[in-house]
């Protein structure tokens, strides 16, 4: 097992030390914002790839740059032990992989817990056709994908096989914008587009992989990106999403399982999976189900997780900035340590 219910992690009476992954992009950072909202005393460390990353300068943080992990995992685990982390929460999809891969090794070893789901639940959500071949499978709704001549099938969507964020992703409302991103898109994927209101839903499972919790918003899109959320008590997307976690069990998912959805005529149809906590993190922290608090409760602190009472609301995103006073590009770069 993970861990023994009822037992703390850590040997000594010191707050946790969490470190979160890939606090140059939106998903990173709202795990941070998530983490220092947490009533939680903690230690957190910001972790990227660059060192022109937001995510490391924040107040409150201690930041860190090391190599991609699947180019050296060894630097990680080395970084891990030096700076006795005891939970490690991937921020970056690209990160999760590699953490998949070893997550139960370093378990075994003392050496950190990783957030993270099974080698099997990441190449589902990673991979659009391994998530339409698991859909079908278990019967659940998604989109038809047609073929290049069905007549009156437009418009379609086409977006690569591998992918996040919405990157490559494009309406086609004929053949002939289909077969110009066709020649653009790698290993793409050609799907109905479904018209409705789009969802992002979240499923927390346990160190049993049983799924213990679930919170929903309706959202709009801009590049991508959730620029306004509402939180929704839907007693029917809530059943649809007690299905999925049913049929997902068997993957072995932990932790945050992200479930991005359409509805049209009442049925909901799922896009994709994210095995990550997502870029709408912090927000859902906001209204009472804080995923990087969960986790740090069930990994961390030993706690049983249930669902918690959350409140309803609104949300508009703006945007910030951060400013490094009197600091250039060569001077950040030049950096030996990063402090905050």
């Amino acid at each position: 097992p993970l861990f023994v219910k009822g037992e703390r992690l850590m040997s000594s009476n010191r707050p946790p030390r969490i470190a979160v992954t890939g606090v140059g992009g939106g998903s990173g950072q709202g795990i941070l914002k998530a983490l220092i909202e947490s009533p939680i005393q903690m230690e957190i460390f910001a972790v990227d790839i660059t060192r022109l990353s937001a995510g490391l300068y924040w107040p409150g943080v201690t930041g860190t740059m090391l190599p991609r992990p699947e180019d050296d995992i060894t630097a990680w685990k080395s970084w891990l032990l030096f700076s006795k982390i005891d939970l490690l929460i991937p921020g970056a999809d690209r990160d999760l992989p590699s953490f998949a891969a070893v997550a139960d090794e370093w378990r075994r070893a003392h050496i950190c817990r990783v957030a993270v789901s099974s080698p099997e639940m990441v190449a589902l959500a990673d991979d659009k056709g391994l998530t339409n071949n698991f859909l079908k499978d278990n019967n659940l709704p998604r989109p038809f994908t047609h073929l290049l001549d069905d007549e009156g099938a437009y418009p379609l969507i086409i977006k690569p096989r591998h992918g996040a964020a919405s990157r490559g992703f494009h309406i086609c409302n004929d053949f002939e914008e289909l077969k110009f991103y066709l020649l653009r898109t790698e290993h793409p994927i050609i799907q109905e587009y479904i018209e409705g209101d789009e969802y992002t839903c979240t499923l927390f499972f346990d160190i049993d992989h049983k799924p213990v919790a679930k919170f929903a918003l309706k959202r709009w899109l801009r590049g991508g990106d959730t620029y306004r959320a509402e939180v929704v008590n839907n007693p029917q997307l809530d059943a649809f999403l007690d299905l999925v976690g049913e049929k997902l069990t068997p993957m072995k998912p932990f932790g945050p399982i992200n479930v991005q959805l359409r509805e049209r005529g009442g049925q909901f149809y799922i896009l994709e999976f994210n095995a990550r906590c997502s870029g709408t993190t912090p927000v859902r922290a906001h209204f009472g189900y804080n995923e990087p608090e969960m986790l740090v409760r069930h990994i961390c602190l030993r706690e049983d997780i249930v669902q918690p009472e959350t409140r309803t609301g609104f949300m508009f995103r703006v945007w910030g900035e951060m400013y490094l006073e009197g600091m250039s590009e060569a001077q950040i770069l030049g950096e030996k340590e990063i402090t905050t």
